[in-house]
């Protein structure tokens, strides 16, 4: 699952992070993790990322509720960002133009 890695917490015997996949239906899931994957982690917050590991899901929803991350983070690119990689390949843009300040103009 990809998604947005924010909220660690290794103040228990769990050690926790929140996943925020880029979903419509929104919301947070999960994620426990071992100790060795901590470092990182760690180096991952605030990336978006992909996690792989066994997911469990609740009776209703798309999303899983938990994830039992088995492997370290992997650093993708975000959409608008390959986007932008993107429209410049292609020449879409002209040059030094802002793919994230003309998104924001059309409101999205």
């Amino acid at each position: 699952m990809t998604g947005y890695l924010d909220a660690l917490n290794v103040h228990t015997d769990q050690f926790i992070f929140y996943l925020y996949p880029n979903a419509p239906s929104g919301g947070r899931v999960q994620c426990r993790f071992p100790q060795p994957l901590l470092a990182s982690i760690q180096a991952s917050v605030k990336q978006f990322v992909r996690v792989r590991g066994t997911a469990m899901y609740p009776s209703f929803g798309l999303l899983p509720a938990r994830i039992e991350v088995d492997t370290a983070p992997e650093i993708v690119e975000t959409p608008k960002r390959s986007f932008r990689t993107l429209a410049r390949s292609l020449n879409m843009l002209p040059a030094g133009a802002d793919v994230y300040r003309s998104l924001r103009e059309v409101g999205q």
